[in-house]
């Protein structure tokens, strides 16, 4: 169950553990991947990467979602960890607010892009991570750095009025 919308920790159990290759019952080294009761990490999607964080103080280094909406962690192993132990799942709560900004802001270019330039401009593509978005759209020709500078202005102004922002989840 994902709760990450609600909670940056939680005290949650370990279901699976395994190294991709066979489910595993303990794994004392290395990386494995491990599914939880409860899971408060953002799994990588739509261009976004996922949520870091710590289980039990182990670092979280990436985050999927696989078949029947489960979340599977990717997790560095310093010290045993077994199915079914009770441990603690907490977000990076400064990476999780950098990188939910920089997936804001491509919402905010989607926009700018379609106010300025037109409703033909389609989203390609977008990578959003703590440093920066990537937004690829398509368009009848170039932009030139006139057409570039409006829209970056547009996206900072809408930026600048520091708005509500609101998290709802909708069916695709």
């Amino acid at each position: 169950e994902f709760v990450g919308y609600d909670k940056l920790e939680v005290n949650t159990k370990v279901v699976l553990l395994t190294d991709l290759v066979k489910i595993k019952d303990s794994v004392k080294s290395a990386e494995a991947y491990i599914i939880l009761e409860q899971c408060p990490f953002y799994a990588e999607s739509g261009g976004q990467v996922s949520d870091k964080g710590f289980v039990n103080d182990m670092e979280v280094l990436a985050v999927q979602k696989i078949a029947n909406g489960q979340f599977l962690i990717k997790l560095k192993i310093t010290k045993e960890i077994k199915v079914g132990d009770a441990v603690v799942a907490k977000v990076d709560e400064k990476h999780r607010s950098l990188v939910t900004a920089n997936h804001s802001a491509t919402h905010l270019l989607h926009l700018a892009l379609h106010e300025l330039i037109g409703t033909h401009a389609k989203q390609a593509g977008s990578l959003q991570d703590e440093f920066k978005t990537r937004f690829d759209f398509t368009n009848l020709s170039p932009m030139d750095d006139e057409k570039i500078h409006e829209v970056e202005s547009f996206v900072n102004k809408l930026i600048n009025l520091n708005d509500e922002v609101l998290i709802k989840e909708m069916p695709i």
